[in-house]
């Protein structure tokens, strides 16, 4: 059985999809599964056991390249577990007996079987892809998020943090503007995290943020940690070194997860029900999905010292847990 999954999206999309390799491939071993994925994500699939073909997908001419790849292969089964229009057209030109996808208001013509929206947690939902192939999902809820572990990654990451002792605290400052908290709520947390409890903090940020991150590096104290612009690939290691996460809800906080540290993700426009784990390691606060948190009001509902205080709490009930921060 050949099948090929579509999994173009964010980063968060990205990480929340990988439990649903490792089912597959516990389902139906002998099946190949093969992976479209944007090139930039490709560090956090790389290595990845049961995928067994990665075909990059980029933003540009270059798609051309990947629709000459999936046109070579017969599928059993095609997965398209975003449904926008890259995907759509993809989905439709690719060789697939049966092409699965997510139902939606203008686009279910491109599938044979759709799989309706539900407010569930996002892992729990790509299950309900597995139905369709004759696949009981209940017998393989693992929801566990996976990422590569690469050591010559994580060398230099241990590298670049030689210089800053920690316990480390990363601070998330990614993603869409309109999923961000406030930047100085942000340095207020790491900074008192720092001088209270002597958790480093750590920026995470990436290409989107750049000229933000250069304009304000100055002003932040000498004790951060600032990171150059790393590959996902860097950041989720430089992540896996850290005991504590703090910060939007983008694909940082998908990786925290996966590495089993303690967050606490601050939400805007997205359900934490969707895009959260229920765990006790994992903390939501927000306003609701119609509240943009880059408001002015929004900034000021959203306390810096409440944000501290579930920090101080995840960080003390749970310090020394996560086999994987270390240096």
């Amino acid at each position: 059985m050949k099948i090929l999954m579509i999994r173009l999206g964010g980063v968060g999309d990205t990480i929340l999809t990988s439990p649903l390799y490792f089912a597959l491939k516990k389902a139906r071993p002998q099946s190949q599964l093969h992976l479209v994925i944007r090139d930039s994500h490709l560090p956090l699939v790389e290595g990845l056991a049961p995928v067994d073909r990665l075909i990059p997908y980029s933003y540009s001419w270059r798609s051309l390249y990947t629709l000459l790849q999936v046109l070579k292969v017969r599928y059993d089964f095609v997965l398209d577990f975003y449904a926008n229009p890259r995907s759509c057209i993809l989905t439709a030109l690719c060789r697939g007996k049966t092409k699965i996808g997510l139902k939606t208001r203008h686009r279910n013509i491109f599938f044979d079987i759709t799989i309706p929206a539900l407010q569930e947690y996002k892992v729990l939902h790509l299950f309900r892809y597995l139905l369709p192939l004759g696949i009981s999902p209940e017998n393989l809820l693992d929801i566990r998020l996976r990422l590569p572990f690469q050591e010559h990654v994580a060398q230099a990451v241990r590298t670049l943090l030689k210089n800053s002792a920690g316990p480390y605290v990363a601070i998330g400052f990614m993603g869409i503007w309109k999923k961000k908290w406030g930047f100085q709520s942000l340095v207020k947390v790491g900074t008192q995290l720092f001088e209270e409890k002597k958790l480093r903090p750590v920026l995470l940020w990436g290409p989107e943020e750049k000229d933000w991150v250069l304009a304000q590096q100055k002003d932040l104290p000498s004790f951060w940690v600032i990171p150059p612009l790393l590959d996902l690939g860097s950041l989720s290691h430089l992540l896996r070194q850290c005991q504590l996460y703090v910060g939007n809800d983008c694909g940082a906080s998908h990786m925290a997860v996966a590495w089993d540290i303690p967050s606490v993700t601050v939400f805007s426009i997205t359900d934490p029900a969707v895009w959260l784990p229920n765990s006790p390691k994992h903390s939501a606060l927000g306003l609701g999905t119609d509240f943009p948190l880059s408001t002015p009001k929004a900034q000021v509902l959203i306390n810096p010292q409440t944000v501290y205080e579930r920090a101080v709490n995840l960080w003390e009930t749970f310090s020394g847990i996560s086999a994987h921060a270390k240096i």
